[in-house]
């Protein structure tokens, strides 16, 4: 198990000697683990994903392979479509053989990171859950039974993009929605206002921060949706320094509506992650967006911020195909 930091120091300990680790699983954990592997140079590092891109819930394909070559360039070896079958022990020898449809790759550890499901065995059958065993809550974190309220990595969330209850079992959420349980035990006091599923990661030098809906998700679940991608400096050229930002943004070309954005730079640009979670609860458009006011100081942004820049994009394409 690798669920908080004691667990994580002791999976580096006890690696300590193994030249050879296999991460099964690109989501957030397996790609943040194989960082932290290849941060040692005495481990060759595997990162085995069994679709064809990195964190596929959380980024699209673009944003991916710019993840990948970053985990590529620090000596990760990444394989996609590998789907793992089986492992196999050599009688004698500690290394593991994994198989996959088409390969086989040996290891001294694997790390498997498959996610987890919702662990409410004590309720079920007596409160609604989703198909997952991830337990309904309403605004109020009551469940199908008015006196049992849930929270946290039992329950699913309200998913302001989709509208729809969602399994997203994040620390954000889990805080704030004990802290509404906590009020909420005493009436229908505090609401809860959903959530964009924002996060954010280091990956070596970069910054990557994703908040909403992904294009490929918004198709999955039937959301009309487009996007831009700005890249550019994050301030002016003349200015020592001007780390180039990558963003993209995910928007409703019908409505006009923010439904995601992803966010990857060396500069530090995960608060303006936040900045569009709080457009997309609000329900703002790429209209509100492209020219919402920001500061301008030139160490710290252009006269337009770049979120202004890449929604003045999205405006753009927007109005050439209305």
């Amino acid at each position: 198990m690798c669920k908080d930091a004691r667990q994580a120091e002791a999976l580096r300990a006890a690696t300590k000697g193994d030249e050879r680790i296999a991460i099964v699983g690109a989501g957030y954990i397996g790609v943040e683990l194989a960082e932290a592997f290849a941060q040692n140079q005495t481990h060759q590092v595997t990162l085995l994903q069994g679709g064809g891109q990195l964190l596929n819930h959380y980024i699209d394909p673009a944003m991916s392979q710019h993840v990948e070559k970053r985990l590529v360039d620090h000596g990760v070896h990444v394989q996609l479509n590998a789907r793992v079958e089986a492992f196999y022990g050599t009688e004698g020898s500690s290394a593991v053989t994994i198989e996959t449809a088409e390969a086989q790759y040996q290891a001294d550890v694997v790390v498997v990171c498959t996610g987890f499901l919702a662990n409410t065995a004590l309720l079920r059958g007596q409160v609604a859950m989703d198909r997952s065993g991830a337990i309904l809550t309403n605004e109020w974190m009551q469940t199908s039974d008015d006196n049992i309220f849930a929270a946290g990595d039992a329950c699913t969330v309200h998913f302001n993009p989709t509208g729809k209850q969602a399994y997203i079992p994040l620390a954000t959420n889990a805080v704030r929605q004990g802290y509404l349980v906590g009020r909420n035990v005493f009436g229908h006091i505090q609401r809860d206002l959903g959530t964009q599923a924002t996060t954010a990661m280091r990956l070596f030098d970069d910054n990557l921060a994703t908040t909403g809906l992904t294009m490929h998700h918004a198709q999955q679940v039937g959301i009309p949706a487009a996007s831009v991608t700005y890249l550019g400096p994050y301030r002016p050229a003349f200015m020592t320094g001007h780390d180039e930002v990558m963003i993209n943004l995910v928007y409703n070309p019908e409505n006009r509506r923010v439904l995601g954005a992803q966010l990857l730079s060396t500069h530090e640009i995960t608060q303006s992650a936040n900045a569009v979670s709080i457009a997309i609860q609000n329900r703002n458009t790429i209209d509100d967006l492209a020219f919402v006011d920001m500061l301008f100081n030139p160490h710290y942004d252009q006269p337009f911020n770049y979120l202004n820049l890449v929604a003045q994009q999205a405006v753009a394409q927007a109005d050439s195909t209305d």
